[in-house]
């Protein structure tokens, strides 16, 4: 399991916005199922077909399972998570299943909740709203959180694209071929 991080998403018209409003390069967020045994689990479970770098993401309008374009890989920085036990992976990994089989919805109001102002305007959330609805970056920070590791000291739902890289656990990677 790895943390991608991206600078750009296709077919995602608020990427931009999104940029802009983090002041940072990157826009969306996903994990990597990069450990064999759990690829082999989800091609399998999941009737998956195709090749490459297969990823779990939140997205509109609920979590999904896909394999990267070739196109998309320039555009994605890799982050390992320094000190994820393979007990851990494996239950960030389960998690992520019951997601996808629960067909967690992506949370348009949560988009931008990670900003102050509009958690002012909208209301404060909290650490369980994510059994309801997420957003791309909350989903990638809980597949590690629920294996038992928090990358931050902050409430899932403040975490955008651009602060999964603040982790003293994220361990920059190469670019993925």
């Amino acid at each position: 399991m790895k943390l991608l991080a991206f600078h750009a998403h296709a077919g995602d018209p608020l990427s931009m916005l999104i940029k802009a409003l983090t002041r940072s390069c990157y826009c969306h967020a996903a994990v990597l199922i990069d450990n064999a045994k759990w690829k082999a689990a989800w091609i399998q479970k999941y009737k998956i077909v195709g090749q490459g770098n297969l990823i779990v993401e939140e997205f509109f309008p609920h979590v999904r399972v896909r394999y990267l374009a070739p196109t998309e890989l320039a555009e994605i920085d890799v982050f390992s998570v320094l000190g994820l036990t393979a007990k851990m992976e494996d239950k960030g990994m389960k998690w992520c299943m019951d997601q996808l089989d629960a067909r967690t919805a992506y949370g348009i109001t949560d988009l931008f909740k990670f900003l102050p102002g509009p958690r002012a305007l909208l209301g404060e959330d909290n650490d369980q709203s994510f059994e309801k609805h997420s957003i791309c970056s909350q989903f990638a920070f809980n597949a590690v959180r629920m294996g038992g590791l928090r990358l931050l000291n902050c409430h899932d739902y403040e975490v955008s694209p651009d602060k999964l890289q603040w982790s003293p656990f994220a361990i920059p990677e190469p670019k993925l071929k």
